[in-house]
């Protein structure tokens, strides 16, 4: 147990820390430890505007940027806090490019009820094929 707590104090400074790939990191061992004890850093993550690469897709004209450090908060927030983390993901959905509302509607899957987005069912009339297909999906898969 000592060793767990120990482990826990480094990982909460690490969410802190300056590079951008060291606080994903962080996140995503949080998540694995199922530690709750620093969600208002992970919540802060979400906001992070390190850019970690580009996506380039052959049928996209433009490379999108893929934001490593809130993918983590996200998938540590939507592990720890199940459907109350539905908001928080719901929030990332209206300034996100294609490739990062892609992921973001995962995760509001991943939670089981993605019926709760007030924002999911709006992207039903996505100008975007693959953004429309993603969000039915992730509304009809989710529990009632």
């Amino acid at each position: 147990m000592a060793v767990r707590r120990e482990a826990l104090q480094i990982i909460c400074k690490e969410v802190r820390h300056p590079n951008p790939f060291r606080r994903a990191r962080a996140a995503l061992l949080l998540e694995t430890l199922g530690d709750r004890s620093d969600i208002p850093a992970l919540k802060a993550l979400l906001h992070d505007p390190t850019s970690s690469c580009r996506v380039i897709m052959s049928y996209w004209r433009q490379p999108q940027k893929r934001f490593e450090v809130q993918l983590a908060a996200g998938k540590a927030l939507v592990r720890l806090l199940g459907a109350e983390a539905v908001p928080l993901s719901d929030a990332k959905l209206p300034g996100a490019n294609r490739y990062m509302t892609l992921e973001w509607i995962e995760l509001l899957k991943k939670t089981g009820v993605a019926y709760r987005s007030r924002k999911l069912p709006l992207l039903l009339r996505s100008r975007y094929p693959e953004i429309r297909r993603a969000a039915q999906e992730a509304l009809r898969f989710s529990r009632r």
